[in-house]
């Protein structure tokens, strides 16, 4: 990563457990955590993307469920973690029974669990990686004093986890914040709306169809993710019940990102918008000003749009990352 490792110096030597850290944050994150000098463990049901640096004699690896319960308790007990950071989560996806059960289970019962495990050797922070879909549609730019309205069961699950902190930080005595991030791109990522429009014009189409596409987001490059992750271990139980929105600090809509892709890309493709009917869970706005991230971490985005998409694209190219094409 670009950035010096000097405004990160309370990093050094600290013991850091990364729960999911083998996904596309988590992977990121260890790696600058590794890069910094802490002590990682990662604690997870496979290496997943950690394969490359899985190897390194700084970290170490877990292979554990966090809905077993004995198995992740004794984990984060025998490692002992100065800050645990909870990544692990169920995704957001088609609304189903099916989702529904295993966003309750993974994002609710586990990390009830990874709660439990840390209650047994309390460190100095257990670090939240939440989302700004628990706020559903609010006026943006986000604030921590907003009332969340979450639109789906993912949404509602990720909002029980971070209900669960705040119950044992009152009850059990930890101290818990939160991360809040909104569309999180860049290297190592799967599907999202990035990743559609470069894998169409990488394989020709002739048009690309977007459902709404008037829907706004705020990309967030995966480094600058990272970098407020490691801001908030940095400052450790300074920061104890925030919960803090992180953004790209560029609002834009869903159709306007494709058409940047496909510039980007030299493509010649027509990003369309697809009149349907709305999804039950969609959400019209996401920004986030980052106004609170500076004052709680002294955060803000660095890499800029065009720049984080030319990554990303050649990123996906290089790696022929071709997930199912399907509308996005």
């Amino acid at each position: 990563m670009a950035l010096s490792p000097e405004p990160h110096a309370g990093v050094l030597r600290k013991r850091v457990l990364v729960v999911g850290g083998s996904g596309f944050i988590g992977s990121h994150l260890v790696d600058r955590l590794l890069e910094l000098g802490a002590e990682v463990c990662v604690m997870s049901r496979s290496e997943g993307l950690l394969a490359p640096i899985g190897r390194d004699p700084r970290l170490r690896f877990v292979k554990a469920d966090i809905l077993d319960a004995p198995t992740t308790i004794a984990a984060i007990r025998d490692f002992a973690p100065d800050v645990l950071v909870q990544l692990s989560a169920h995704p957001d996806g088609e609304e189903c029974h099916a989702q529904a059960l295993q966003s309750i289970q993974t994002n609710v019962t586990g990390t009830l669990n990874v709660l439990e495990g840390f209650c047994q050797a309390p460190g100095e922070l257990y670090l939240y990686g939440d989302s700004v879909k628990t706020f559903g549609n609010v006026p943006v730019p986000y604030r921590e004093e907003t009332p969340p309205s979450p639109t789906s069961s993912y949404a509602v699950a990720k909002l029980a986890g971070w209900q669960l902190c705040e119950l044992y930080a009152r009850i059990r005595g930890i101290r818990a914040a939160a991360i809040r991030p909104t569309l999180v791109y860049g290297p190592r990522q799967r599907f999202n709306v990035v990743s559609f429009v470069v894998n169409c014009v990488l394989d020709g189409r002739l048009e690309i169809a977007l459902s709404g596409g008037h829907q706004t987001r705020d990309p967030l490059y995966v480094d600058d993710a990272v970098e407020a992750y490691v801001a908030a271990i940095r400052r450790g139980d300074a920061i104890a019940g925030r919960r803090i929105a992180i953004g790209g600090g560029h609002e834009c809509t869903v159709q306007a990102l494709g058409e940047k892709v496909v510039r980007l890309m030299r493509g010649t493709q027509k990003v369309v918008c697809v009149a349907q009917a709305a999804r039950p869970t969609e959400i019209w706005r996401s920004f986030s000003d980052n106004a609170e991230a500076g004052e709680a971490l002294g955060w803000r985005p660095r890499v800029d749009l065009d720049a984080g998409l030319a990554r990303t694209i050649d990123w996906i190219g290089a790696n022929q990352r071709r997930p199912q094409l399907r509308q996005a």
